[in-house]
């Protein structure tokens, strides 16, 4: 397309944040099989992506188990922001206040670059569960969407200039197959 600017992702570099986010969700140590299979790598390559990140300190291997574990230093590399984002506190307690005096899902979004990032949500996740609280189940804390496709982005869009608004259409709509 004329204009567009093609943006990508470093396979290897998104191939380690899926095997440390596949270790988030499921909580325990985990085979090289698991891990493979689960991400559907090659065998080879989770063979090697695992052995650079225990030999960097982000895995731990247990020869006994043969299984893997994130470190400490994996969990320390964002520690810094709460102190960083000194209103975050602030933010919760708001977003908290907001949620108990409606009883609805209340949402924190930020922008990051053509997208939206969803950053902190409180629902009535002790609902009874029905099909119309499926539909209206807030999206995964660090979710992105394009800005163009959600709601939270066409309210943010709506606050910028028509110009803006429109380099913002033409780099998401490049983005589409």
């Amino acid at each position: 397309m004329e204009g567009c600017m093609q943006r990508g992702t470093v396979k290897s570099a998104s191939r380690t944040i899926q095997v440390l986010e596949l270790f988030q969700q499921k909580k325990r140590p985990l085979r090289l099989n698991e891990i493979y299979r689960e991400l559907n790598y090659p065998q080879s390559s989770a063979t090697n992506l695992l052995k650079s990140l225990v030999v960097t300190g982000y895995l731990n291997y247990n020869r006994s188990t043969m299984s893997y574990l994130p470190t400490l230093k994996v969990s320390s590399l964002g520690s810094w922001l709460s102190t960083t984002l000194n209103s975050y506190g602030e933010l919760d307690r708001l977003i908290q206040d907001i949620h108990s005096r409606t009883g609805e899902t209340v949402g924190l979004v930020s922008q990051n670059d053509l997208f939206i990032q969803y950053v902190r949500f409180v629902s009535n996740a002790d609902a009874p569960f029905s099909r119309l609280q499926e539909l209206n189940m807030p999206p995964d804390e660090g979710t992105m969407r394009l800005m163009v496709d959600s709601s939270a982005g066409l309210a943010m869009l709506s606050r910028l200039r028509d110009r803006e608004i429109d380099k913002i259409y033409r780099y998401s709509r490049c983005r589409v197959p």
